[in-house]
């Protein structure tokens, strides 16, 4: 991902911050012809150190097939996003458009047996607490077929990179303009933006930590 050095995060946390907060990823898997494509809810979770992102594709999905193996897949979270008009900020300068976007990457593999339920549990705990009594409660048989017909799978990221563009190439004028602007709006994820630019100008810096080492940050 090209990222300009003003827009770049680093920090392990943040980053882990915005996957949670945006699940919904674009799992992407190279082959010997198209990308192989598919757009599904995951999970970050960390592990001791850590960072790994777990998630399920349709059995019936041919992508799930290239889950396991030496190849690599990436992850690709859409943040928050919007149009910045420069009536906003400078007039003289070209209009843009401000985003979030958190990539990771690494090996995968998938779960079967005792890790598969116990990845429906985590989804059910991550995503919809309140139905675990009613899986709970449901046939065995049902829920075998049901764990049967998805493929579980783990990604170990290895790198993690993410691109705040938040108009950090604007004077602290022309930021507040565009921070006004969007907190004011009443679309949510317009909003979310302006919050975002609120929020990262209170974070201090953080030391370049892309590829995942000792920094995971804690639950």
């Amino acid at each position: 991902m090209y990222i300009p050095r003003p827009s770049q995060v680093h920090d392990p946390a943040t980053l882990l911050a915005s996957m949670r907060d945006h699940p919904f990823a674009t799992v992407i898997t190279p082959t010997s012809g198209v990308p192989a494509v598919t757009h599904i809810p995951v999970l970050g979770v960390c592990d001791g150190d850590d960072i790994r992102i777990r998630a399920h594709m349709a059995r019936a999905n041919e992508h799930s097939a290239l889950l396991d193996g030496d190849v690599r897949t990436l992850i690709a979270f859409q943040g928050p996003h919007a149009y910045v008009s420069p009536i906003l900020c400078d007039p003289g300068a070209g209009p843009t458009w401000d985003y979030i976007a958190v990539h990771a990457s690494g090996p995968v593999r998938t779960l079967d047996g005792e890790d598969a339920h116990e990845f429906v549990h985590e989804l059910i705990a991550g995503f919809d607490p309140d139905f675990r009594a009613v899986w709970d409660d449901a046939d065995e048989a049902l829920r075998t077929r049901m764990v049967a017909g998805i493929v579980p799978f783990e990604m170990d990221v290895t790198r993690l990179e993410g691109n705040f563009k938040l108009g950090q190439n604007r004077s602290s004028e022309g930021r507040a303009g565009i921070v006004a602007h969007l907190t004011a709006s009443t679309d949510t994820n317009t909003a979310a933006l302006g919050q975002a630019m609120v929020d990262r100008a209170m974070q201090p810096a953080r030391p370049p930590s892309h590829l995942l080492g000792a920094s995971c940050p804690g639950q």
